[in-house]
């Protein structure tokens, strides 16, 4: 040892150094995806102990020693698992995300800020993520170690000791926290990709006037392109490419196709281009509907008049190059629009 040497050595810049194995911290940011990353961090390292801990019997000490430090691990996990979904799915402002923090390490204290707003998204989508177990789970690690002091030290500072005499059954731990991790997994996995952006009453009847205006235009642009969803570039992958490339029907199905698209009209093309993504990101589950039908619609719409914005375009204006639905198979077009004409159309 000399007084030399650094402990937290960063080898950036070192590309001999950073060609072995190092540990990339501080690249996260300040949001929700630091706190997840950090909880499972914990989370993954008990996990490791815990297979130690499966190979060490007899080994009193070590056994001890895997506990105590799982226990712990385990907490933090829980403590970080929690204000991940305090600051993805609650925090609002950055007022509110510091005052949240300020809560501390108790359980109790940090998962009422978030209950509220996870029994409103689970009941919005019909999560079957039981919110009542996942609280009893919290609750008793909150009684075991409250203010996360529990596992880190073995006296407080009255000089009591910390936590009472037992045998703790780590078996037993480890597997009630497996079943902890894929609950909050589920609940996050089930609610996350709502859609909560703000759009304006009148934006909404706009667009579904225009739906509706367009509706049997709609209709036999599909049924257009239902011949051809053999040609899909879904189905090419399936075909010899020298075959495809030389067949004349399928040359003059892609020609058939490309007619379909020169038929129509800027209006049409811009509704039914937005109309395939957010199929598509319906059918893929980017976009999580409520399970209410007519707030399913309202959301649908909502993402449809986003993707309009987001690619600048406007009914009544000319299209631009952001129209991509051209270059897309007709079997994904027909498969992705009808996806989201059945959640708009729910009540026809």
């Amino acid at each position: 040892m000399k007084k030399t040497d650094i402990l937290f050595k960063d080898i950036t810049n070192d590309k001999e150094s950073c060609s072995r194995d190092f540990c990339y911290i501080g690249w996260e940011g300040t949001g929700s995806f630091a706190f997840w990353k950090y909880a499972e961090a914990y989370f993954k390292s008990a996990e490791v102990l815990f297979d130690k801990f499966k190979t060490s019997t007899g080994n009193n000490f070590v056994l001890d020693s895997m506990g105590i430090t799982m226990c712990f691990l385990y907490r933090h996990f829980v403590e970080l698992t929690i204000k991940y979904l305090f600051v993805r799915y609650v925090c609002k402002t950055e007022q509110e995300y510091k005052t949240f923090l300020n809560i501390g390490h108790n359980l109790h204290d940090l998962w009422q800020s978030v209950k509220p707003k996870l029994k409103e998204l689970k009941k919005r989508v019909g999560s079957s993520v039981n919110l009542g177990i996942l609280e009893q789970y919290i609750m008793e690690f909150d009684r075991f170690d409250k203010d996360s002091m529990a596992m880190r030290y073995p006296i407080k500072k009255d000089l009591t000791k910390m936590t009472g005499e037992m045998r703790l059954d780590i078996f037993n731990l480890h597997s009630k926290m497996q079943d902890l991790y894929w609950s909050f997994v589920g609940i996050d996995g089930d609610i996350e990709n709502q859609l909560e952006a703000n759009v304006a009453q009148d934006k909404i009847d706009a667009f579904l006037f225009k739906y509706e205006d367009l509706r049997g235009r709609l209709d036999e642009f599909l049924n257009e392109l239902e011949p051809y969803v053999e040609v899909s570039d879904e189905k090419i992958k399936t075909i010899d490419i020298i075959d495809y490339i030389i067949t004349p029907k399928i040359i003059k199905d892609r020609e058939n196709v490309m007619n379909v698209f020169r038929s129509c009209s800027d209006d049409e093309l811009i509704l039914f281009d937005t109309l395939y993504y957010t199929g598509r990101a319906i059918f893929s589950r980017e976009l999580r509907l409520p399970k209410n039908p007519h707030e399913a619609k309202i959301d649908a719409v909502k993402m449809c008049i986003i993707n309009m914005k987001r690619d600048h375009l406007e009914f009544g204006k000319p299209k631009n190059d952001q129209i991509n639905i051209i270059n897309k198979g007709p079997d994904s077009i027909v498969k992705f629009i009808k996806e989201v004409i059945s959640v708009i159309d729910w009540n026809k």
